[in-house]
């Protein structure tokens, strides 16, 4: 399993759902959100709302684009899946537990 972790300094919400996002049949979830997680427009406004209540400070945080990949194995896309589904919830639940997290399971090799 490899993780990444790349910090973004700016509300570039929207861009980064559009990234997330691009191919339509993919696996969508979300914690502690109300936004439906199949709908952009919803998701963009919940995050806008969210930051702002961020104070003006140098080197704030407006997310965290996280990253986690199996390494190359000879598992179904199905149990791939379930794999990731269920690293994501046991990743948030130590890293981020009470924060807003919407995430995609891409069953890409890119």
């Amino acid at each position: 399993m490899i993780i990444k972790s790349m910090s973004r300094n700016s509300s570039s919400f929207r861009q980064l759902l559009s990234y997330l996002d691009k191919d339509e049949a993919q696996d969508k979830f979300n914690w502690n959100m109300y936004s439906d997680c199949q709908n952009s427009k919803e998701l963009v406004k919940e995050f806008m709302e969210n930051a702002e209540y961020l104070r003006e400070s140098r080197g704030k945080n407006y997310l965290y684009h996280e990253v986690i990949s199996l390494q190359e194995q000879n598992l179904d896309l199905k149990k791939s899946s379930e794999i990731l589904r269920d690293l994501a919830n046991k990743y948030v639940s130590q890293r981020a537990m009470n924060q807003m997290v919407y995430g995609v399971i891409h069953s890409d090799t890119r």
